[in-house]
């Protein structure tokens, strides 16, 4: 999952908000494993630390962490994304990222052209929320 569906649910920010916290249940149910990438907290605690004190963003990060497996990032990872085809490198660690786990099936973001070198497919939100409700 990329960050800015995260920064959809936490900030409220509508017409998103809905499908993401849709998503979130559904990891809360056991309905689906969402997975955040090692870069993904710290991309959040830096744009969400203007807006939280320390405390309650600590507690909102961990509270993530329950909901959500983290992807570790390597060395192999960051020259991967390095010598990729990804014209945003934070986009492209990303990439590399969900490549490292197998049992990923989609990235989930709302920059779609971000991600068109992916071999993996790639959902908005909605979407992935009309998969999971119609798994095939």
């Amino acid at each position: 999952m990329d960050t800015n569906i995260v920064l959809d649910l936490l900030g409220n920010r509508e017409p998103h908000h809905l499908p993401a916290a849709q998503l979130f249940e559904y990891a809360e149910r056991g309905a689906v494993t969402l997975y955040l990438s090692a870069l993904s907290y710290n991309n959040l605690y830096y744009i969400l630390k203007k807006s939280l004190a320390t405390r309650d963003l600590v507690q909102v990060l961990s509270q993530l962490q329950g909901l959500t497996r983290t992807l570790s990032m390597t060395d192999s990872m960051i020259e991967s994304a390095l010598a990729s085809k990804f014209t945003d490198f934070e986009d492209g660690l990303q990439y590399v990222a969900a490549q490292s786990e197998p049992t990923i099936q989609a990235i989930v973001t709302r920059d779609r052209k971000g991600f068109k070198h992916s071999k993996i497919a790639v959902f908005s939100a909605e979407e992935a929320v009309g998969f999971v409700r119609t798994p095939s």
